[in-house]
């Protein structure tokens, strides 16, 4: 009888794997949409409501932000451009007490961040900026709910300033009318800090704070108090020069462009992350992003890869190791972010990517 049931575990495994195999997710060509210049950053919402997919993409050397309105049929509408400050860096989407997507942009060169609020069709009104206290070099952004109150905060990754000029965060608070207060500033304890995810990774209350420190090669995680203030709490090792974080459910993903690989730490029941297996990536990754991609019911990961010009898939398994060798998809040219979203109606998640020559669509073909 034990062998029997060591047998039909065996079955059950070979035909997981089969259908993991099977439920593919493959990617059309780019269709390249015109931005301004240097597009770098993405925010996908629904921006005028319409029941579509649109688009905004940060551009680096033209000082604006691009918005594309989605037609519903994986095309997109040609461009409205906006004005921000000098060296848009990153550029998210920050959900309003009025149901609208208003955008929010770091400024690298200016020390701030703009925030255009939306004007319920999809265009904006002209950027208001804020500063970041001590911190300065800000790259990343991130928007979520910091002390409960219903209102999406930000939260800035400063990459210099503050003590010894190893950057720092910069926490902005939502007054619930579209303005932010002043900024509060918290140390990484890392050097370099460019990008930012939040999660309950103390699993306790409120959504917590990691940074990926790209000069110190390492994640810093932050515990929030439950009202939007927040201590350093542990330093983790990364690989080389990390970029990009993206969480997987309480675990996180960290993109090395350094190194060509993406970690994972893992979250114990200690509420420590720990270093669990580096997975390979294309060459320089500088973005990830975590969706399903495909019909089966794991996780899967893409990065964009700016050396090689691609798109990796890193499909995922239930079991160890549990994420596939990455299918590498070609994209246009030096890839610098990648988003998932749906821009057809036909159930599949797409990806756009910011590249130096525009925005790429690529379809999801399901084969």
């Amino acid at each position: 009888m034990r062998k029997i049931t060591s047998f039909r575990i065996i079955l059950l495994s070979f035909s997981f794997l089969l259908f993991s195999a099977s439920a593919f997710a493959g990617f059309a060509p780019p269709v390249i949409y015109q931005a301004g210049n240097g597009p770098n950053c993405i925010a996908v919402e629904d921006f005028n409501r319409d029941g579509n997919i649109d688009i905004a993409v940060s551009n680096a050397f033209s000082n604006d932000v691009s918005v594309f309105l989605g037609n519903g049929d994986g095309t997109l509408q040609p461009a409205v451009n906006y004005a921000v400050g000098n060296s848009p860096g990153c550029v998210t989407q920050v959900f309003d007490r009025v149901g609208f997507t208003d955008l929010a942009v770091t400024n690298t060169l200016d020390n701030t961040v703009s925030v255009l609020l939306n004007n319920g069709d999809g265009t904006f009104q002209p950027a208001v900026s804020y500063g970041l206290g001590t911190g300065t070099s800000p790259v990343g952004v991130l928007t979520f709910d910091a002390n409960g109150d219903g209102l999406y905060d930000l939260a800035v990754a400063n990459s210099a300033g503050g003590t010894n000029n190893a950057g720092n965060i910069a926490m902005l608070l939502a007054v619930g009318d579209g303005t932010f207060q002043p900024a509060v500033n918290y140390g990484t304890g890392g050097t370099q800090p460019i990008s930012l995810a939040s999660d309950d990774f103390d699993l306790k209350s409120g959504q917590d704070l990691a940074v990926a420190n790209f000069a110190s090669n390492n994640v810093s995680v932050l515990l929030n108090d439950s009202t939007g203030k927040f201590r350093l709490s542990h330093i983790y090792r990364a690989g080389t020069s990390p970029t990009a974080l993206a969480p997987l459910g309480t675990s996180l993903l960290v993109a090395n462009s350094g190194s060509n690989n993406v970690t994972l730490l893992v979250l114990n029941s200690l509420g420590r992350l720990l270093h669990g297996k580096n997975f390979p990536a294309g060459e320089m990754p500088t973005s990830i992003q975590v969706s399903s991609l495909n019909s089966d019911s794991t996780l899967d990961f893409v990065t964009a890869n700016e050396n090689d010009d691609t798109v990796g898939v890193h499909l995922g398994l239930l079991h160890p190791p549990y994420f596939q060798k990455p299918t590498n998809y070609p994209t246009c040219s030096a890839p610098k972010f990648v988003a998932v979203a749906g821009t057809t109606h036909d159930g599949l998640l797409d990806l756009v990517v910011a590249c130096s020559n525009g925005v790429g669509v690529m379809l999801n073909t399901g084969d």
